[in-house]
This record gives C-alpha cells, sequence and structure tokens, in this order.
C-alpha cells in the first residue's frame, strides 16, 4: 500500500511538472521583425584602407516590449547592398564583411555597377549566421563591419545590412 500511494505521487509530481512547462510553452510569443543599418563609407582622395562599422540593434517596433524576454531568434535572411553611390565610377574595394571578428566573406566589389545592378549579396554560411543570431539574443545587439583596400577611390556610399528575424519570447 505504500508503495502505491508513492508510485501515485511521483506520478502527479511528475505530471505537475510536465504540465508547467506545457503551460510556459503556451505563452511563447512568436513574431517575424527585420533589423536593417547603414554603413556610411566615404573614401577621400588617396585613401587606400577603408574600416567602417554598424551596430545591428535588435530594439525596434515589434521587439521592444520582449528585449528582457527573449528565448530564441533564428535569422532568417541576412543581406546587403549597395547604395547612394557618389564618385569615381571605377571605385573598387576589396574587403572583409564581418560580425563581431566572426568574418562572412572577402570579395572584391565595383561599387557603381554594384549600385547600377541593385545587387543585393546574400549571406548563407549557416553557422556564422547562427553565431550572429546567438550574438543578437545575448546582447541585444552585433557589429557588422567592412574593412579592406581602396583602388581608384574618392567616393560616397553606403551598404545598408538587413536582418530577417524569427523572434520567440516568453514573458513567464
Amino acid at each position: 500500500m505504500k508503495n502505491t500511494i508513492k508510485l501515485v505521487f511521483a506520478v502527479l509530481i511528475v505530471f505537475t511538472f510536465n504540465s508547467c512547462d506545457e503551460v510556459n510553452e503556451l505563452a511563447d510569443v512568436n513574431f517575424n521583425t527585420t533589423v536593417s543599418e547603414d554603413i556610411v563609407i566615404r573614401i577621400g582622395e588617396n585613401q587606400e584602407y577603408i574600416s567602417d562599422v554598424i551596430t545591428l540593434n535588435l530594439d525596434n517596433a515589434d521587439t521592444h516590449d520582449y528585449l528582457d524576454m527573449l528565448k530564441n531568434i533564428t535569422i532568417k535572411k541576412l543581406t546587403y547592398k549597395f547604395k547612394d553611390f557618389e564618385g569615381n565610377e571605377n571605385c573598387t574595394i576589396n574587403v572583409e564583411i564581418s560580425t563581431d571578428n566572426n568574418v562572412f566573406e572577402a570579395r572584391s566589389f565595383t561599387i557603381k555597377q554594384e549600385v547600377d545592378n541593385e545587387t543585393v549579396f546574400e549571406i548563407t554560411e549557416v553557422s556564422k549566421i547562427n553565431a550572429m543570431a546567438i550574438a543578437l539574443q545575448n546582447n541585444g545587439s552585433v557589429t557588422f563591419k567592412m574593412e579592406g583596400e581602396v583602388f581608384a577611390g574618392i567616393a560616397d556610399f553606403k551598404v545598408e545590412v538587413t536582418a530577417e528575424l524569427e523572434v520567440v519570447a516568453n514573458p513567464l
């Protein structure tokens, strides 16, 4: 009889804790949002190197109320594009694109050509995107950097960085 009572009590405890987990999951708030920032780059005469940084911040109208309740962030899509070009049409850069010392790619670009073609570059390396998502979740922001060599300079342009996010928050 004592063993039966202990067994029933144990089953009730397990059921109670499983129910709490299920209730907690029901409180999850799932939504999509987009964060975007521009890196403003100005290349002067005889300038041979650029190193420009922006902070991609998670705090926006969609996420503001949930910043202290984040459970998971997934980056569904990470892109960048060049825009608002003025200057030498032959301006070429050879740069590394990175976040928090996590290099995504190293490429050469003829800026005016990319602006004219309205080229959107997508970063697809899953392990690096996941590392960026973890940094966003833990810190609320991530540093996005573009640095490298300049050829045939004198130009002003912007690099628009956009991350499409799936966010799970839980107020409990």
